[in-house]
Formats: C-alpha cells, sequence, structure tokens
C-alpha cells in the first residue's frame, strides 16, 4: 500500500507548473522516523509530501502533511478516511487538497 499511496499522490500532483514531482524513497532508503532534511536530501526536494495510514475494520485512514524540510514546519496537514471500496477516491481528493496547497 506504501508504493501505491505514493505513486497515487505523484500522479496527482503531476502538471502543477514550477513543481517537480520527485520519486519518493524507496522503503529500504527511508526508514520510520528519518529525518525530513536528510529524506529531501536524497531526493533533492523542497517540501515533502508525508503520509501515514492505517487500516481497520476495512476502514483507511489517510493522514496527509505537506512539511518545509529546512525548518520542519508543516505547512498543510488533513486527515482523510474511507472505506476500501474508495480508496481510489479518497487518494484523488488527498492529492487535489495538497496540489491546491502546493498552487496557492
Amino acid at each position: 500500500m506504501r508504493e501505491d499511496i505514493a505513486q497515487r499522490m505523484r500522479d496527482g500532483l503531476g502538471g502543477i507548473p514550477g513543481i517537480e514531482v520527485r520519486p519518493s524513497p524507496s522503503a529500504e532508503e527511508s526508514a520510520d522516523g528519518e529525518d525530513v532534511a536528510r529524506i529531501a536530501a536524497k531526493v533533492g526536494a523542497d517540501a515533502l509530501v508525508i503520509t501515514t495510514v492505517t487500516v481497520d475494520s476495512g476502514v483507511i485512514q489517510l493522514n496527509v502533511e505537506l512539511v518545509d524540510p529546512a525548518t520542519r514546519r508543516t505547512l498543510y496537514s488533513t486527515p482523510f478516511q474511507s472505506s476500501k471500496d474508495n480508496y481510489p477516491d479518497m487518494m484523488r481528493a488527498a492529492a487535489a487538497a495538497v496540489k491546491r496547497e502546493l498552487e496557492r
């Protein structure tokens, strides 16, 4: 699911003028809790979209953060929730929300 979330976010954020979407580090390259500045340096990013996901009884909870790695400041944060059946719609909504924030 981790790679699918990353790919759906990249797909949803593509096409924003002035924004270059980079691949996320693989699971081996970025362990949980790794410093956001180090992750940003690995991929050459000025901002990171960080997601956490939990699945419980068929309900998916996705938390999305847009983070400035230099200051570690959260620029945007919001939760999304859906059933497993509506997962693609939830991911489109999450990517659209981050895209709106980046275009501001």
